[in-house]
C-alpha cells in the first residue's frame, strides 16, 4: 500500500504493510512453557542450578551469586499440596534499598538486609494448583554502584541472591 503526501509543493511517498491477518503465538524460546523438574536448592553461582529456572530480571552469575535487577522473577515447581518454607541467603545493597518478596504475585516479606539468611513461610491458599510458581524480587529504589559513586558497575543492582532452598512444610 503506497500512500502519497503533498508537502511543500512535493510528492512525499510513505510505504505502508497492509497486512490481511496477524497472529501472536508464545514460543517455546521464552523458556516460560518448558516443562521444568522440582527443585528444592538453588544455586545462583557460575556452577549452580539456577540458569533453567530464571525468568527476567536477572544479571549474570558471578562466582558464588548473581544480582537481581529492579525486578527479577524465578519459576519453580512443587508437587506436594501444603505449605512451603522458602529459605533465602542473600547479600543487599545498600544504596538500593529494601526488597519484596513475592509468590504468584503475592507479597510475602520485606528484606531488609539485616539478616544474611532468612526463613519464610509460603501458605498453601498462595500456592497454585498446577505446581508452576513464581517467585518475584522487586527493589523499587534498586540503583547502579555507578550511579552512587561506589565504583563503575553499571547494572542497576536489586537484590544479590547465593542460594535458595524451597521445601514442603512438615506435617505435624
Amino acid at each position: 500500500m503506497i500512500f502519497a503526501h503533498i508537502f511543500q509543493g512535493r510528492s512525499i511517498r510513505l510505504l505502508a504493510l497492509a497486512l490481511r491477518g496477524l497472529r501472536i503465538d508464545e514460543t517455546e524460546e521464552s523458556g516460560e512453557n518448558t516443562t521444568i523438574e522440582e527443585l528444592e536448592y538453588f544455586e545462583f553461582g557460575q556452577e549452580g542450578n539456577a540458569e533453567a529456572y530464571l525468568l527476567d530480571g536477572w544479571h549474570a552469575a558471578e562466582k558464588d551469586h548473581r544480582w537481581s535487577s529492579m525486578w527479577a522473577e524465578l519459576r519453580c515447581k512443587t508437587t506436594e499440596n501444603r505449605g512451603y518454607y522458602l529459605k533465602l541467603h542473600y547479600a543487599y545493597y545498600a544504596a538500593s534499598g529494601n526488597t519484596n518478596i513475592y509468590v504468584n504475585d503475592t507479597l510475602l516479606t520485606t528484606l531488609d538486609g539485616k539478616e544474611p539468611i532468612v526463613k519464610i513461610e509460603i501458605r498453601p491458599e498462595v500456592l497454585h494448583k498446577d505446581g508452576n510458581q513464581v517467585i518475584s524480587f522487586e527493589t523499587s529504589n534498586a540503583i547502579s554502584p555507578n550511579e552512587t559513586g561506589d565504583n563503575f558497575d553499571d547494572r542497576i543492582l536489586g537484590i544479590c541472591i547465593y542460594t535458595l532452598d524451597l521445601n514442603p512444610i512438615e506435617l505435624e
